[in-house]
């Protein structure tokens, strides 16, 4: 169980960084077509990945009975990417298509 604590941890906290950096390059770079692909391989990845990760740890959440606050505070910790993900592609899409 700790092991799928840490790992949803990782997952959060590395998708954010990725996340931050390319949207920085792009911010910094302007419209680079290759940036602009890799950016939604990206997130399509990041997004499969933290949902099954997700889902996996709110099925242990609810099975477990040890490591119950734990898991909790990762599925936390994985949801509060949602909101920065949703104002870096508004900004990017608007950055990208003005």
């Amino acid at each position: 169980m700790k092991d799928l604590i840490n790992f949803g941890k990782g997952a959060a906290i590395i998708s954010f960084l990725i996340g931050t950096i390319l949207f920085s390059l792009l911010c910094y770079l302007g419209e680079s077509r290759g940036l602009i692909n890799l950016i939604v391989y990206f997130g399509v990845i990041a997004l499969i990945t933290n949902s099954l990760i997700f889902i996996i740890g709110t099925f242990a959440c609810v099975i477990s009975k040890n490591n119950r606050l734990e898991l909790f505070k990762t599925l936390l910790l994985m949801l509060l990417n949602i909101p920065i993900v949703i104002m870096y592609f508004l900004y990017a899409t608007n950055f990208v298509f003005k």
